[in-house]
C-alpha cells in the first residue's frame, strides 16, 4: 500500500503498470507502449520480455463511490463491479470456463448481486479464479483510492457497515488467495477501522514518512527545472517554487503535480490544488474546535514557523474529528502539512514530527478561511474598511477597529504576551496579501521588525513598518490610573518607533524602488485596549544604505484605553497626543477628548493621518465575549515565506 495526498499521481502510476503488465486494455495490444523508455534498458531488455505484457491483471477505483446511504453506496459498487467484468467478457468464450464459472461471471456483469453485499464482497476473489482459469497465471491486482468510499461512509453516518464490507472483499481477495501475484493498493489514510487491513499477507504500507517510492509521485526539482525550461518560464522560477514545492517524502522534495500542470498551462500563479476539493469545511471545522494549545500551533505555522506534533500511521475514521491527536496525521496525509524532520517514538508508535505548512498555495488556502471566518465574525464591509484604514494610513480610523475587533473576537483571557497580540494582529491582516506584499518578523536593517508592508501597485510609494508592544494593565482600572496610563501606553509607543528607526527597519524596503516614504507604526497592547504612535519619513536612498529621515515629521499618538469591568458594559477614553517637532524644540500637548481644536501639522502628515487627530467621537466598544482567537498569517501570496525566528 502506498498513501499520498490527492493529486499527485496514484491513478496515473496503477495506469501505467495496468498497460505495463496487461498483454491487452480495451482490446488493443500494449505490446511496444515501453521500448523506447528506460526500463526496455534493464537486463539488456530481458526484464521488459520477462514482465510487460506477461500478467492477467485487476485494476478497479473506487474514486466515484460517494453515495449518501449504504444501499446507495452498494448499488455503485455493483455498477463498478459490471464494468469492470464487462472487460474480460471475451472470455466467456473459452473452452476452459465451466458453466459454474459462466453463470457466477453473468450475475456479476448482469449487476445481479446489487441486494446481496456477501455474494459482492467475493467479486474480487471469483474474478480472480475466473482469469487464473482462463489464462493459468496468477493475478496482478491494482486498487486505486481504496479509502474513498470510506471517507464518504463517514461523512454520511455509515461508516461501520461500508468498513466491514471493505475489509470482507479486500480479505477475500488478498488475503491467502491462491490466485493472487501481488497487489497494489493506493489511497490518502492507512485506515484501521474494524482491523480491515490487518489481516493481509506481507502488507507493506509507505507513507509520506518513508523513502520507498518517494519520488514517483509529485515532480522532483530536476522535473521541475526541465519543465521550466521546456516551457520558458525560468523567470518564474523562484516564484514556481515558492508556490508549488515544500512537500517532503522521506527526503526527497517535492512539487504538486497537479498545481504544476495547470500552472504549465495558464501561465498564471493561482491555487489549482487546493480548488480541487471541498476540504476546506473540514479543515474551518477544525480550527473553530480545536484547543487553545492548538489554536497557537496553528499561529506558529501560518507565520512560516516549524512545530511539532504527533503523526500516527494507523488511523480511525471516528478519531479524526473527535481526537485532537489525530489532527497533525490528517493535515500531513491530506497535503495541508509537511514534514521538516520525524523520529519514531521510543515506543514505536507514533512519530514525532517537526511540521510546517508545505507552500505559499496552501498557506492562501488557510489565509482565506482565516478571513472568512472574520467576515462572518465582524462583517464583510467592516473588515475591507478596516484594511483601507491601515493600507491608506488612517490610523485614528485603524486603531479603533482594532480595538473593536479585539472585544468583538476574543477575551482578555487570551492574550498573554506580545507574541499573542503580533499574531492576533497578523491574522487580521491575513487578506492585505492582495494588495500588499506582508512580511513578518524578517531581517530588515538590523533586526526583525514585527511586520513590513509594500504595496504590490507600483505606483504606490508608502511602505509600512508595524511594531507590536505590551504593556501589563491591572485587570481592574479605575479613573486615578487613566492619566498613568496614557503617559505609559505613548511612552510604549513612543518606544516602538525610536526602535524603528534606530534599528533602521526602512533597510526592508531597499529592493523596492517604488517605496519612497514610510508609514511608521507603534501599537501597544494592554488586555483588550490599544495606544498607538504613528510617523511618515521620507526615504533617503544612498550606495548599499537606505534610511529614514524624520528629524522634521510629526509623531501622532493614538490611545484607546477602556476600563475592563468584566461585564459587558465598557467605558472608555480616547486622547489623541500630537507631539511636534521644530528646529531646535519639541513641545507636546494634550487634546482633551471633547475639544474640537486640531493642532497645526504639516500638509505632507496631515493629509496622511488626518482621521487620527479628530478627537470628538469616542469610539464604541463591543462587549466581552469570550469566543475562539483567530490565528496569524505571515508572508504573501507570492513571496517566499518568512524565516523562522523565536518570540520576543
Amino acid at each position: 500500500m502506498i498513501t499520498r495526498f490527492r493529486r499527485t499521481g496514484k491513478s496515473l502510476n496503477l495506469s501505467m503498470l495496468y498497460h505495463f503488465l496487461a498483454d491487452k486494455i480495451c482490446g488493443e495490444s500494449t505490446a511496444g507502449l515501453f521500448d523506447k523508455f528506460a526500463i526496455a534498458q534493464v537486463d539488456d531488455g530481458e526484464f521488459l520480455k520477462k514482465h510487460q505484457g506477461q500478467y492477467p491483471v485487476i485494476f478497479i477505483s473506487f474514486k466515484d463511490i460517494k453515495e449518501d446511504t449504504f444501499d446507495g453506496a452498494l448499488e455503485k459498487l455493483s455498477a463498478l463491479i459490471s464494468k469492470l467484468y464487462a472487460q474480460h467478457e471475451s472470455f466467456l468464450a473459452s473452452d476452459k470456463i465451466t458453466p459454474r464459472l459462466k453463470k457466477n461471471f453473468n450475475a456479476y456483469l448482469m449487476e445481479e448481486v446489487s441486494n446481496k453485499p456477501k455474494t459482492l464482497e467475493s467479486a474480487l476473489e471469483f474474478l480472480m479464479e475466473f482469469l487464473h482459469k482462463v489464462q493459468g497465471k496468477k493475478v496482478m491486482v491494482l486498487i486505486d483510492e481504496y479509502d474513498s468510499p470510506l471517507t464518504s461512509a463517514y461523512n454520511h453516518g455509515y461508516l461501520n457497515e461500508m468498513s466491514s464490507f471493505m475489509r470482507n472483499l479486500f480479505s477475500a481477495a488478498l488475503k491467502s488467495n491462491p490466485y493472487l501475484e501481488k497487489g497494489l493498493m493506493t489511497g490518502i489514510l492507512r485506515v484501521s477501522k474494524n482491523n480491515m487491513l490487518s489481516g493481509l499477507n506481507n502488507l507493506k504500507v509507505r507513507t509520506l514518512l518513508d523513502e520507498h517510492y518517494a519520488g514517483y509521485f509529485g515532480f522532483t526539482e530536476s522535473d521541475v527545472n526541465e519543465l521550466i525550461e521546456k516551457f520558458n518560464v525560468t523567470d518564474e522560477r523562484k516564484d514556481i517554487r515558492d508556490y508549488y514545492n515544500g512537500y517532503c517524502i522521506g527526503s526527497t522534495t517535492i512539487y504538486n503535480p497537479w498545481s504544476m500542470m495547470n500552472y504549465l498551462d495558464e501561465k498564471r500563479l493561482a491555487p489549482y490544488w487546493v480548488l480541487t476539493s471541498n476540504d476546506n469545511v473540514i479543515l474551518r471545522k477544525l480550527l473553530s474546535t480545536a484547543s487553545n494549545e492548538t489554536k497557537e500551533s496553528f499561529i506558529q505555522l501560518i507565520q512560516g514557523k516549524a512545530i511539532e506534533g504527533r503523526v500516527e500511521t494507523n488511523l480511525r475514521y471516528d478519531e479524526l474529528i473527535e481526537n485532537e491527536e489525530a489532527l497533525w496525521s490528517l493535515l500531513l496525509f491530506c497535503g495541508y502539512l509537511s514534514l521538516d524532520d520525524a523520529q519514531l517514538s521510543s515506543v514505536e508508535t507514533h512519530w514525532n514530527c517537526k511540521l510546517r505548512i508545505p507552500n505559499q498555495e496552501v498557506r492562501a488556502l488557510y489565509n482565506t478561511i482565516l478571513s472568512k471566518w472574520l467576515a462572518r465574525k465582524i462583517g464583510a464591509d467592516n473588515y475591507h474598511s478596516f484594511l483601507v484604514s491601515l493600507a491608506e494610513g488612517h490610523i485614528e480610523e485603524f486603531t479603533t477597529r482594532l480595538t473593536h475587533y479585539l472585544f468583538a473576537c476574543t477575551s482578555s483571557h487570551d492574550f498573554q504576551a506580545e507574541a499573542d497580540y503580533h499574531s492576533f494582529t497578523l491574522g487580521l491582516l491575513a487578506s492585505i496579501t492582495d494588495t500588499h506584499f506582508l512580511y513578518s518578523n524578517k531581517e530588515s536593517g538590523l533586526g526583525r521588525p514585527d511586520c513590513l508592508l509594500i504595496p504590490r501597485d507600483k505606483t504606490k510609494a508608502q511602505g509600512i513598518i508595524l511594531e507590536f508592544k505590551h504593556l501589563h494593565l491591572p485587570k481592574k482600572v479605575d479613573s486615578r490610573d487613566i492619566d498613568m496610563l496614557k503617559h505609559e501606553g505613548a511612552s510604549s509607543a513612543k518606544g516602538a518607533l525610536e526602535q524603528i528607526d534606530a534599528r533602521n527597519y526602512e533597510a526592508g524596503f531597499g529592493q523596492h524602488t517604488h517605496i519612497t516614504e514610510v508609514l511608521r507604526i507603534g501599537l501597544v497592547y494592554s488586555h483588550r485596549q490599544i495606544s498607538a504612535a504613528a510617523q511618515l519619513v521620507r526615504l533617503e536612498r544612498r550606495e548599499n544604505e537606505l534610511l529614514g529621515s524624520s528629524s522634521e515629521d510629526d509623531i501622532s499618538y493614538f490611545h484607546e484605553i477602556a476600563k475592563d469591568t468584566g461585564s459587558d458594559e465598557e467605558a472608555s477614553i480616547f486622547t489623541p497626543v500630537v507631539e511636534e517637532r521644530s528646529a531646535g524644540k519639541k513641545r507636546k500637548r494634550v487634546i482633551d477628548s471633547d475639544s474640537s481644536e486640531e493642532e497645526s501639522i504639516k500638509p505632507q502628515s496631515k493629509k496622511r493621518l488626518k482621521r487620527g487627530l479628530s478627537s470628538k467621537k469616542s469610539p464604541t466598544f463591543f462587549g466581552s465575549s469570550k469566543t475562539e482567537p483567530v490565528f496569524s498569517d505571515s508572508g504573501s501570496s507570492e513571496d517566499p515565506p518568512m524565516k523562522p525566528s523565536n518570540p520576543k
